[in-house]
């Protein structure tokens, strides 16, 4: 009983530590980079409407995120803490879910929370006026509902019914979380299976209007294909050993992340 209270303070402590400095980081108002002032020119130049289409310079980012800092920007005015401030909270927000799940999930829950808390790109990130911070609440909020009991799925039927039409318009790659949790729902057989069916159309359909409005001109984008065409690999293969190159880069970075997180457990 003892050492669960330790590990509880030490978590709690970690969280407060981990907040702290995400206000500290966002407190200092860095200059904005290349990306920021980009897409800080399509909140400038556009009306609200036109932010749903595929942005100018070389900028995506997920419509109904942008739109709440277009109306922010509408009420406070325009400056780096207010663009900066949606990728803020979501970064807040994340960290506390995160903290929850932690401590239903994990004995030692203060050391995945340490990790999370401390990660130099999701600091980073949060206090950026880009998307990845909404990414990762995304994720997060997908972890929260695996964690629920499925009676709870039922209960809170309604967030999960916005979480499985809209999310992927808050957060891109959220599509993917979506389908998975969709199907995870399916084969547990939890009391919203009758439902998930009724629910398909309306996935395919929200996803078909984002991608007629914003992806497709997106996806086609030169400057996006040329940006990550060194992170796919080439089917039919192109030069010796391309892909075999790649892959044992993604391989490499998996290995060293695990034996990092495994060797900082143990000591």
């Amino acid at each position: 009983m003892m050492e669960k209270q330790i590990h509880k303070s030490i978590a709690l402590g970690v969280l407060i530590a981990g907040i702290l400095l995400r206000l500290v980081v966002f407190a200092q108002n860095r200059n904005l980079a290349l990306d920021e002032q980009s897409l800080a020119l399509n909140i400038c130049e556009r009306s609200w409407t036109e932010l749903f289409c595929c942005l100018d310079y070389q900028q995506h980012f997920p419509p109904f995120s942008l739109v709440l800092v277009e109306w922010t920007t509408q009420i406070a005015g325009i400056s780096d803490f207010i663009l900066r401030f949606w990728p803020f909270l979501s970064g807040i927000l994340a960290l506390v879910l995160f903290y929850r799940i932690a401590q239903k999930e994990f004995h030692f829950h203060w050391f995945p929370v340490l990790i999370f808390a401390g990660s130099v790109f999701l600091l980073r990130y949060q206090t950026e006026f880009k998307q990845y911070s909404i990414d990762v609440l995304a994720s997060v909020l997908f972890l929260y509902f695996l964690t629920l009991p499925k009676e709870k799925w039922w209960s809170n039927r309604w967030v999960l019914v916005l979480f499985f039409l809209f999310s992927f318009w808050f957060s891109m790659p959220a599509v993917f979380l979506v389908a998975a949790l969709w199907l995870y729902a399916f084969l547990r057989k939890c009391l919203l299976r009758k439902h998930l069916w009724i629910l398909a159309p309306g996935m395919a359909f929200s996803f078909l209007l984002l991608y007629l409005f914003n992806l497709d001109a997106s996806v086609a984008s030169d400057h996006l294909q040329a940006y990550h065409e060194q992170f796919f690999l080439q089917f039919p293969p192109g030069a010796p050993g391309q892909n075999f190159r790649i892959f044992l880069g993604f391989l490499g970075e998996w290995i060293g992340s695990t034996a990092f997180t495994i060797g900082a457990f143990f000591l």
